[in-house]
């Protein structure tokens, strides 16, 4: 037999069986847990991608609005549910006037989203 001098044998150590086993749980607990924080993160994105698209559109109905007032002299006096197109994508647009106490100013609520039931954004403008 051949004897090794001690500082050799203390330098050729490797991973025991434990080590190796408490690792592979560490990276099987830590992986699904990122997937998870992953996929969360890509809704969220989708969420505020649509929560933009949506404000965009509604700006868009209001300065329509005080437009048609300018140069028309016309005001929306109906609730009026149309569909716009934009980023590829159908949105139910719902304009609701409403008088005020105040002559001839006129607040209109603007809602846009995806279905009826499921509004995304709603803007408050007044229009006189």
């Amino acid at each position: 037999m051949r004897c090794y001098p001690p500082f050799i044998l203390s330098t050729q150590r490797g991973f025991t069986l434990l080590e190796v086993l408490i690792a592979t749980a560490i990276v099987g607990l830590t992986i699904p847990a990122l997937m998870l924080l992953m996929m969360k993160q890509a809704d969220n994105t989708g969420s505020l991608r649509d929560k933009a698209i949506a404000t965009w559109i509604a700006d868009n109905q209001m300065v329509r609005l005080k437009l048609e007032r300018q140069l028309s002299q016309s005001t929306l006096r109906s609730t009026v549910e149309e569909r716009v197109e934009m980023a590829g994508t159908e949105w139910l647009v719902i304009t609701e006037p409403e008088k005020t106490t105040v002559g001839a100013l006129l607040r209109y609520r603007t809602t846009v989203g995806l279905e009826r039931d499921e509004p995304i954004v709603t803007l408050d403008g007044y229009i006189h």
